[in-house]
């Protein structure tokens, strides 16, 4: 779980370097919908969406592990036993 978080803090540093100059837009969004079906488009999403917000870090943190959820859980179907088992194994990301 540890390397799990590690991946994510670094995704999200690399990626808010990359998208903080257009991350201002989203202040001007009335509404929308994201779709999403992987990790690396979770935390892209997270990152995006954090520069939005007053403290981006802990933001991008918390947005990222929601949505990181939302792919286990809801587009695999992995639950937190098979999470565990995969996450031992190392194998978890593929």
């Amino acid at each position: 779980m540890v390397r799990s978080a590690l991946g994510t803090v670094r995704a999200l540093g690399n990626l808010r370097q990359r998208i903080g100059e257009y991350a201002g837009m989203l202040t001007l969004l009335q509404g929308g919908k994201f779709r999403l079906r992987t990790l690396t488009e979770a935390r892209a999403l997270a990152a995006a969406l954090a520069g939005a917000c007053k403290d981006p870090p802990s933001a991008g943190m918390g947005l990222a592990e929601l949505l990181v959820n939302a792919v286990e859980h809801g587009n695999l179907g992995i639950d937190f036993a098979e999470k565990s088992e995969l996450l031992e194994k190392g194998s978890w990301e593929n």
